[in-house]
């Protein structure tokens, strides 16, 4: 009785877990799934390409915005309820363009759609900090960076197949039932797992958060994380109307192109870690700004001959989606090792100025249209020129 007991204890805690970790890719795909769609929206609702294009900005916005102030509040509210009203709110805002289908709703519901799942993503985080062991959570850490890897990938597929089959309010629909069940699931299998909650003490947030900002080398690792994420919004938010309306590619073919992407991203961060047993990271970081510096200019130099050719820019964005799955997590543990005893604080801070800052870059190329590869390639090789400038003023010894 008691081996059943504990087989039956055992199985309901890898189903908690399969289950929080299956937000993860979620929050991915909220971004990616409608990239492939984007031509579809402006079509549709009769809207210019730059406000279509806002739905990739306005989400990171409230993701940025909704991961930090609930990161603030969960420790004083507890995380069950902040997870089911997270989900309750995320189901209600991916059903308003379903019901109200214009511009303005489309925006809000995008924003909302943001907010609420980095609020998920932040209250996840706080149950496996409550539940796991220090040796447990060092593991998962890896884990949750693979299948936050697998949106990107999975989104454009999925909204590439739904948008060629069903069209754009297919995507919201998917997120409204998946999520939907989601919810009725945390519901059912996840009790409150904060033992104590504390007071919710501004002053000491206050504090918090002013050294961390004020530490100058954590903030260039910051601003490298945003740009480096940038590089990928980049694609999602231009990529869409080249492929699909000036070289005359389907949706789903764009969605297909993930599959490419996918093949480079995810290798980069176990590579990485692995090189992080033999070298320093700022050797790492050298190497890899300065060898995808130089090749990214030679494909641009090599664009200007082959400006509408898909397999130059699926190769070129194939080294940009490598370059940041190798930056990106490297940036976030070192930046996260800085502050061990306020890690939920520099946590939330470098979430929300990372995810702002590619809120921002993607806010400006709303207004920019590329009309052939050339366009997409100097974004990239800007980018990588400001990771670069700020390599050599705040990071060559970290």
């Amino acid at each position: 009785m008691l081996n059943n007991t504990v087989s039956s204890n055992s199985n309901l805690y890898k189903v908690r877990m399969l289950l929080l970790l299956s937000f993860v890719p979620l929050m991915g795909m909220s971004i990616d799934l409608f990239a492939p769609s984007l031509p579809s929206l402006s079509l549709s609702l009769n809207i210019s390409t730059s406000v279509t294009k806002l739905v990739i900005s306005v989400f990171l916005l409230g993701y940025a915005i909704g991961n930090f102030i609930v990161g603030l509040m969960t420790d004083a509210l507890g995380r069950r309820s902040l997870l089911l009203i997270s989900c309750v709110m995320f189901v209600v805002s991916s059903t308003l363009p379903l019901f109200f289908p214009n511009e303005f709703i489309l925006i809000a519901a995008r924003f909302l759609q943001g907010f609420f799942i980095g609020a998920i993503g932040v209250v996840n985080r706080g149950i496996f900090s409550d539940t796991l062991p220090t040796e447990k959570l060092l593991k998962l850490g890896p884990t949750m960076g693979f299948l936050w890897g697998l949106g990107p990938i999975i989104g454009p597929i999925v909204g590439g197949f739904l948008q060629h089959y069903y069209g754009w309010k297919s995507g919201f629909y998917f997120f409204s039932i998946v999520v939907g069940i989601m919810m009725v699931l945390v519901f059912v299998l996840i009790p409150e797992t904060i033992e104590q909650k504390s007071k919710l003490s501004f002053s000491t947030i206050k504090k918090n958060i002013k050294e961390v900002i004020s530490h100058s080398e954590f903030m260039s690792l910051i601003f490298i994380m945003g740009i480096a994420y940038s590089l990928i919004i980049s694609f999602n938010t231009l990529g869409p109307f080249l492929i699909q309306d000036v070289m005359n590619y389907s949706a789903l073919y764009f969605g297909k192109l993930a599959i490419f992407l996918g093949l480079a991203f995810l290798p980069a961060p176990i590579i990485c870690r692995k090189l992080l047993n033999h070298y320093p990271i700022n050797k790492i970081f050298f190497v890899v700004i300065h060898f995808f510096m130089t090749l990214m200019i030679v494909f641009l130099i090599i664009s200007f001959f082959y400006k509408l050719n898909i397999g130059l820019l699926v190769v070129a964005t194939m080294a940009v989606y490598f370059m940041c799955g190798s930056i990106f997590p490297l940036s976030m543990g070192k930046g996260i090792s800085m502050f061990r005893h306020i890690s939920g604080t520099a946590a939330a801070v470098m979430y929300l100025i990372n995810m702002l800052i590619t809120c921002f870059v993607a806010f400006i190329q709303s207004y920019i249209h590329a009309d052939n590869i050339v366009d997409i390639l100097l974004i990239y090789v800007c980018l990588i020129f400001l990771i670069l400038v700020i390599y050599w003023r705040k990071l060559r010894s970290i």
